[in-house]
């Protein structure tokens, strides 16, 4: 609601005959419109900006929808999904301070649901980048020559040696679910 002194309703002519009397105040009700792009919070405005996962990981600029128009600005590289920032003097101004405040922007990265080949061939090679490398195959025959030595090896010294599964089976925990059915006496 916005008061303006002194511009209401003229005083009743009980109180002044001529209507020279002082007038009262306009009180004024705004109702601010929705707009689907802009989410207002105070004189600050929260949008959205989608992105590819390319523009996220790379980088890059980016046009982002104002008030006043269409903004450019950068995108830093390894952007994340939910990640905020915000472009100064781009929001709403205060209507007692003239101040404008700030366009708050959440970045949305967009997962493809469909891939061309050449897009699927390019992600695939990515994943298989990122992924480490898988253990070298291991030689069974020498591998369980190789177990049963150093068991008792250790065990022949009268220390500790290596445990079987057998022996790790009956020594595990029930796990969640073996506690489930405990509780239900099961």
């Amino acid at each position: 609601m916005v008061r303006v002194a002194g511009e209401g309703e003229p005083p009743p002519p009980q109180m002044s005959p001529d209507g020279t009397g002082v007038r009262g105040d306009l009180h004024i009700v705004v109702r601010v419109a929705e707009d689907e792009r802009f989410e207002r919070q105070g004189s600050d405005l929260i949008t959205a900006l989608e992105v590819s996962f390319a523009d996220a990981a790379l980088g890059g600029s980016v046009s982002i929808e104002t008030l006043d128009g269409v903004s450019e600005t950068d995108l830093d590289a390894g952007t994340q999904h939910g990640e905020l920032f915000r472009l100064d003097g781009k929001g709403v101004p205060d209507l007692r301070t003239g101040q404008r405040g700030d366009l708050v922007v959440v970045v949305h990265v967009v997962v493809p649901r469909r891939l061309s080949n050449k897009q699927r061939e390019l992600i695939t090679a990515l994943r298989d980048a990122e992924r480490p490398a898988p253990p070298p195959p291991k030689d069974s025959a020498r591998n369980n020559t190789a177990s049963k030595d150093s068991a008792s090896k250790g065990s022949g010294k009268g220390g500790f040696g290596k445990a079987t599964k057998k022996e790790d089976s009956s020594a595990k925990s029930p796990g969640f679910w073996g506690k489930v059915k405990d509780s239900f006496g099961t």
